[in-house]
């Protein structure tokens, strides 16, 4: 089995930077010939669009919550096996995930999993010698992780860069392999979902910044001997790729544009691997659905910003209630859902009729409205899946259903098995949910949703 070179940039807590720095890092690793696998440590869509474009390869998730030691472990080798080196970027801080719980969804349960070197990003503003003791406290928490090196970030100055390693070196023994000063150039852009997605940028100028600030801060060589001297990986069972693919490619439409870009990737490949035909188009710029598809898959997003050039096309939408009416199967996430409605109020308040496949509306609020992992008790069959089961998912939306009916597909429950909302609508062969699902989870979703789709080819 290989065993692929790689590390882990996790942080001390959120908004340390590590998104940039890992960026910066595989960015580098590029420049210098390396074929970079990049990934994110659990559910996040956004991070994985700046380390898909600094590859120049897909980023995919593993999330120790959502999926099974075995199942990324699969996925881990899978990915990695023509890549010369992998890059994985935590999430949140270091330890944090599910308090309480074995396989919590933290980047030191995945780093422990897959035997990967970690290093620590660590926000140096306003701090002196006592980051040396925040170090030694992350690298004393748990001895399983090979903590193997610091990378500081926000570094005022020279001084206070030596004075910081000079600390950090004495007290831990950990190398400290640079540090970002302060720059401007390299704040990313926010807003309620967090960063603004690189798709919807034509940010030249910060990519010139970060390669020139990487190759001048940090040790991209003994980064690269850190990840070289890697411990073999797990062994593990193949599940997923498997399963014979259908006899006949099954042409499947995913929305994808700036609207619509909140996919897990590996469902994408998990869809080719079992015969589906990806044909991407646009809601915001595509009069039609693609010519031939028997499928149909709208992912997360933020359709809230775009609803009125959505609103407008309304020659799209007329297509795909067509679709609809011949019972074409569609599965919807989040964003997606939002579009299937009668329509959404903005966060102008103002009001933009949709495709209207669901007798509902949707409402942007000024408050988040759900943020976590949820369990998924099946009440209803689906596209997807029938009464009775049991999925994990994960939630993050900031809208509302107005009249949300008693009937729904799914019942839902918080990652400690405490009673939420409901969630899941259908109509005729369509499915729309605010839960997003990993098809590595469960392999039946995916592999339903196609024979669906053949039914109708």
């Amino acid at each position: 089995m290989p065993n692929p070179p790689r590390l882990m940039l996790a942080a001390t807590h959120s908004g340390a930077g590590k998104t940039t720095i890992t960026a910066g890092i595989i960015s580098a690793f590029r420049q210098a010939g390396k074929k970079v696998q990049p990934f994110k440590s659990g559910p996040d869509y956004i991070d994985p669009g700046y380390h898909s474009l600094a590859a120049q390869n897909p980023c995919r998730n593993l999330d120790t919550w959502l999926l099974s030691s075995n199942t990324i472990s699969e996925l881990f080798a899978y990915n990695t096996g023509n890549a010369d080196i992998a890059v994985i970027e935590g999430a949140m801080g270091l330890y944090d995930g599910v308090q309480g719980q074995s396989g919590c969804g933290s980047s030191a349960d995945l780093a422990k999993l897959l035997k990967i070197p970690v290093i620590l990003v660590v926000d140096a503003k306003g701090l002196g010698q006592s980051a040396a003791a925040i170090v030694l406290g992350y690298r004393e928490m748990d001895k399983q992780i090979n903590l193997a090196g610091v990378i500081l970030n926000r570094v005022g100055s020279s001084s206070h860069y030596q004075l910081l390693k000079t600390a950090i070196e004495e007290k831990t023994g950990l190398p400290v392999l640079g540090g970002f000063p302060r720059c401007e150039d390299l704040i990313l852009p926010e807003r309620h979902l967090g960063l603004i997605p690189q798709i919807e940028q034509n940010n030249q100028n910060f990519w010139g910044k970060l390669q020139e600030i990487t190759a001048k801060h940090i040790d991209i060589n003994r980064l690269w001997q850190i990840a070289a001297g890697v411990p073999p990986l797990p062994s593990f069972t193949s599940q997923l790729f498997t399963v014979p693919p259908l006899d006949k490619k099954i042409p499947l439409a995913v929305a994808y544009d700036q609207t619509f870009h909140f996919y897990y990737h590996d469902n994408l490949d998990l869809l080719k691997y079992w015969g589906a035909e990806i044909l991407y188009f646009s809601p915001l710029k595509d009069k039609n659905l693609p010519e031939g598809c028997c499928g149909l898959y709208i992912g997360g997003g933020y359709p809230e910003l775009f609803a009125e050039q959505l609103s407008a096309n309304q020659t799209l939408l007329e297509d795909i209630r067509r679709a609809h009416r011949q019972s074409m199967p569609i599965y919807a996430e989040c964003g997606g859902l939002m579009y299937l409605t009668q329509g959404i109020t903005a966060g102008d308040g103002n009001y933009y009729p949709l495709a209207s496949l669901l007798p509902v509306k949707t409402k942007m609020t000024d408050r988040r409205q759900a943020l976590g992992y949820v369990r998924v008790k099946v009440q209803r069959d689906n596209l997807l899946s029938l009464a009775g089961e049991e999925l994990r998912g994960h939630e993050f939306h900031w809208s509302t259903i107005d009249d949300l009916p008693e009937h729904t597909a799914y019942q839902l429950y918080n990652s400690r098995g405490e009673k939420r909302s409901l969630d899941g609508l259908t109509a005729n062969n369509l499915l729309a949910s605010y839960t997003h699902l990993h098809f590595a989870s469960y392999p039946l979703l995916g592999q339903r949703f196609l024979q669906a789709c053949k039914k109708i080819k």
